[in-house]
C-alpha cells in the first residue's frame, strides 16, 4: 500500500510540477541505462568542463552528463545567445546523436566522430586540433557514457529563479532516482586554464564522493558544502562579498584621485594593512596602472548580485549593503559599462557626481 501510494504522489507530481524536460523523457531510449549522472548547469562558460570530462576516468563508467545550457530572460541574456548556441554546438560535435525530443538532445560519446577537418584532409587550426586529440582519447577507452543536451537559452529562464532553479532540477531528477550535486566555481578564467578553481559542490554525499575525481581534476579545492542547492547558495554569498569588495576599493581609489592624494601611495599604506587582498591588487592595477585583469565582468557581477537580493529577500531579511554594490553596478551597466571588467567601475565613481 505504502508503495502505491507513493507510486500516485511521484505520478501526480510529474504531471503537475516538474520541469517539461522531464515529461520529455518518456520517449528516451530504454537501452540508455547510467550507472551516473552529473546535471551542469551552463550559462556564457567555456567548452573546457566538457572536455575535462571527456579525458577523466568517468567516461568509462556509464555516465550521463546533463547539460542545461540556459540563459536568463533579460537583455544581457538575449545579447550573448549566440555564446550558448555555439556551446551546445561543440557538445553536440563530440558525439553522435542518438535521440531528440523537444529541446532535448543525447550524444552518445561511444561513436564519437572524427573532426570534419580531419576527415576533408583540411588542415586543422588549434580548436579542431584539440577536437581529434580527444577523439583519439576517447578510441583508447571503453567509452560508455553520454551527454543530455538541455536547451533553456532557446526558452530563457526567469531571472528571478536564480539558485531555485538549480535546486528544482536536482529535485526532479532525483525523483527520477538519479543523483544530483550542484557545484559552481569560483576564483578567476586563469584559475579555470590551470585546472585550480574552487569548487563549492553539494548534495548526497555518496554521489559526490562518485564525482569527486572529476571535480579533482578542475579544482586545486573541491569542498563539499551540505544539502543539495548550499553550493550555488554559497557561490552567491562568495560573489556578494568579492563584488563589494572591488566596488568599495575601487571607489576608494576614485575619492583619493578627486581629493587629491596619490593613488600608488594609497595603495601602498592599504596593501600593507589588513585591507590587502587579491581584490585589492586587481583594483590597483587598473586605477593605478590601467590594467584591466581580474576576468569579470560588470555586467556578471550586477547579474550575481541581483541573485543574491533575492536570495535574502526570500529568507526574509535585506542587505543594504548588497542593494548599495548593486545600485552601483546596474548604474555602471546603464552606462555602457557592462562588458568591462568590475575593477573598471573606478571609471564611474570618478565622474559620478551628488
Amino acid at each position: 500500500m505504502a508503495d502505491l501510494q507513493q507510486h500516485k504522489t511521484s505520478a501526480k507530481y510529474f504531471t503537475h510540477y516538474a520541469e517539461p524536460e522531464v515529461l520529455s523523457l518518456a520517449t528516451f531510449p530504454k537501452e540508455s541505462v547510467y550507472q551516473h549522472v552529473i546535471v551542469i548547469p551552463a550559462f556564457q562558460e567555456s567548452t573546457q568542463f566538457i572536455e575535462r570530462f571527456i579525458t577523466s576516468g568517468l567516461v568509462e563508467q556509464q555516465c550521463l552528463v546533463i547539460v542545461v545550457i540556459n540563459q536568463p530572460d533579460n537583455d544581457f541574456g538575449r545579447q550573448h545567445q549566440q555564446d550558448q548556441i555555439d556551446l551546445a554546438q561543440h557538445i553536440a560535435n563530440q558525439g553522435q546523436e542518438t535521440w531528440q525530443q523537444d529541446n532535448l538532445r543525447l550524444i552518445e560519446l561511444s561513436t564519437a566522430k572524427e573532426s570534419n577537418a580531419k576527415e576533408n584532409g583540411v588542415k586543422e587550426n588549434s580548436a579542431e586540433q584539440r577536437n581529434t586529440e580527444q577523439n583519439s582519447a576517447k578510441q583508447t577507452k571503453n567509452v560508455n557514457s553520454s551527454i543530455l543536451i538541455v536547451d533553456r537559452y532557446s526558452k530563457p529562464i526567469p531571472t528571478e529563479q536564480g539558485v531555485g532553479l538549480a535546486r528544482k532540477i536536482g529535485a526532479d531528477l532525483a525523483a527520477k532516482g538519479a543523483g544530483m550535486i550542484d557545484a559552481p566555481l569560483g576564483r578567476t578564467p586563469a584559475h579555470a586554464k590551470d585546472g585550480l578553481l574552487n569548487i563549492m559542490a553539494a548534495g548526497d554525499i555518496d554521489t559526490f564522493n562518485k564525482v569527486k575525481p572529476v571535480l579533482e581534476d578542475q579544482g586545486e579545492n573541491v569542498f563539499h558544502l551540505g544539502e543539495l542547492g548550499a553550493g550555488h547558495t554559497t557561490k552567491l554569498i562568495n560573489n556578494f562579498m568579492g563584488m563589494t569588495t572591488v566596488c568599495a576599493m575601487s571607489q576608494a581609489f576614485a575619492v583619493a584621485e578627486l581629493a587629491g592624494v596619490d593613488r600608488q601611495q594609497l595603495f601602498d599604506i592599504m596593501s600593507t594593512g589588513p585591507s590587502n587582498s587579491p581584490f585589492m591588487q586587481f583594483c590597483k592595477n587598473y586605477a593605478v596602472d590601467n590594467v584591466s585583469d581580474l576576468g569579470f565582468s560588470i555586467a556578471n557581477a550586477n547579474k550575481d548580485l541581483g541573485y543574491f537580493l533575492q536570495m535574502v529577500e526570500d529568507l526574509g531579511t535585506e542587505s543594504k549593503i548588497a542593494e548599495g554594490s548593486s545600485a552601483n553596478l546596474q548604474a555602471a551597466f546603464d552606462a555602457g559599462m557592462g562588458q568591462g571588467n568590475v575593477p573598471e567601475i573606478f571609471d564611474y565613481f570618478k565622474k559620478l557626481e551628488k
